[in-house]
């Protein structure tokens, strides 16, 4: 018999698509029977200098640190998510229940300014390429202009760079769904608890197997 399948879910995209509108909706109404766990970014199992999760006012105001503490940083980071994942995020899926990450790591992949990083982008990638993948990513994306009218602290340009980077910067055999963020919340919502349900459904099918 099979036992019963959760998932590890990466929310993604640029700043302004609406990831944290999503994540409440899908947190709200999410998988009957099952708990969702919402993490932002990283799974923080070590500890971290804040503890702000909300919107960044300036995303790319502060000014990177030097290439040297940039890898420090990343290496640390790599270090929790690697220890988060085992420790944390996947004895949640275990159990049956749902993951919401928001941004994690190829989030500082595609856009290393937010996170003050500098020269440090191929270490990033390769990082990324030796760690536990999310089940599915739910890509949010819209027309750069409008994403801008939300979030107009960062030039259309980079939006525009951003979504871009998003089709390309995942492996190729991470599972990943392109939600249109133009269209009212809960139409997105519904599309991304669809592709969840059938993600859900599938590690049920391959657990029979």
């Amino acid at each position: 018999m099979a036992r019963r399948s959760g998932a590890v879910v990466l929310i993604a995209g640029p700043d302004g698509v609406g990831k944290s509108t999503l994540a409440d909706g899908l947190a709200a109404g999410g998988p009957v029977g099952r708990k969702v766990v919402r993490i932002h970014q990283r799974p923080r199992l070590l500890p971290r200098r804040t503890v702000h999760e909300g919107p960044v006012r300036e995303p790319h105001a502060r000014r990177p640190y030097p290439s040297w503490l940039s890898a420090l940083k990343v290496l640390y980071m790599y270090l929790d998510v690697v220890l988060g994942w085992f420790v944390r995020l996947r004895p949640i899926a275990r159990r049956g229940d749902l993951v919401l990450l928001e941004r994690g790591w190829w989030d500082l992949v595609v856009d290393p300014r937010r996170y003050r990083l500098r020269g440090v982008g191929g270490l990033s990638r390769r990082l990324g390429q030796v760690m536990p993948q999310p089940d599915l990513v739910l890509i949010l994306e819209a027309p750069p202009g409008l994403i801008h009218g939300r979030v107009p602290e960062l030039p259309e340009a980079e939006l525009a760079r951003q979504v871009a980077a998003w089709h390309a910067v995942l492996p190729p055999d991470v599972a990943r769904v392109i939600l249109d963020a133009t269209r009212p919340p809960a139409a997105v919502r519904d599309e991304a608890m669809a592709a969840i349900s059938t993600r859900l459904e599938g590690g049920a099918t391959r657990r029979l197997g």
